[in-house]
C-alpha cells in the first residue's frame, strides 16, 4: 500500500485469536488505517477543529483522536500493530503487540471510561489466555482489574525492550520536592 510505504499511515491487521505470534492470525482484508502523524488527522476533520482542540472542545473527535495518538507513538518506534475484533463484534482490543514472545492488550480511552473488551478478555483468561494489558486514557497511573493504566501522553514515552510498550513504573509515594523550589 503505498501510503504505508512512504509514512503516512499506519495500518493494524485484525486478528483471529489474541495468541502469539500475531502475524499468524493476522487477517491482511480487515484491517484499520491510522494516520502516522496526528496533526493530519486533524487538518482533516474540519477547518474549525484545531481552534475547539485549543479551547478544549474535542468530545465529538475524542476518542478517535486518542486512539490515533496511541498508534502514532508506536509506530514511531517500530512496533507492529494488530487489533482483535471478534467475529461476534464482542469483545474488540484496541491494539495487540508482542513482547518477548508475549501478546500485550492495549486499549484507548478517550476519558476515563472502561476498558469493557479487555477486562472481558482477562475475566475469560480460559478461553483468551493471559496476557499483559495497558490502558491508556485522560487519567493519571494506576494500576487494576489486571492491567496498568497510563495517561495518553505516556504513550509517547514508550520502551521496548524488543517491542515492549510499557513505561517503568516508578513509586513516587516517597519522592520528596526539595526545598526552596
Amino acid at each position: 500500500m503505498y501510503l504505508e510505504d512512504v509514512g503516512l499511515i499506519v495500518r493494524a491487521c485484525n486478528t483471529t485469536e489474541i495468541s502469539y505470534p500475531l502475524e499468524g492470525a493476522c487477517l491482511p482484508s480487515e484491517f484499520k488505517v491510522f494516520y502516522a502523524d496526528t496533526g493530519l488527522l486533524i487538518s482533516q476533520l474540519g477547518d474549525d477543529v484545531p481552534l475547539k482542540i485549543l479551547s478544549g472542545d474535542i468530545s465529538s473527535y475524542k476518542g478517535a483522536i486518542a486512539e490515533n495518538m496511541v498508534a502514532a507513538a508506536y509506530h514511531s518506534r517500530g512496533v507492529k500493530l494488530y487489533y482483535y475484533h471478534a467475529p461476534s463484534g464482542s469483545p474488540e482490543i484496541d491494539f495487540l503487540t508482542e513482547d518477548e514472545g508475549e501478546v500485550v492488550m492495549i486499549e484507548c480511552k478517550a476519558s476515563n471510561n472502561r476498558a469493557t473488551g479487555m477486562k472481558f478478555v482477562i475475566a475469560s483468561s480460559k478461553k483468551y489466555g493471559k496476557h499483559k494489558a495497558v490502558k491508556y486514557s485522560d487519567t493519571n497511573v494506576g494500576e487494576g482489574d489486571g492491567f496498568v493504566t497510563l495517561p495518553l501522553y505516556a504513550a509517547g514515552f514508550a520502551k521496548h525492550r524488543q517491542h515492549s510498550q510499557y513505561v517503568k513504573m516508578v513509586n513516587l509515594s516517597e519522592m520528596k520536592v526539595p526545598e526552596g523550589e
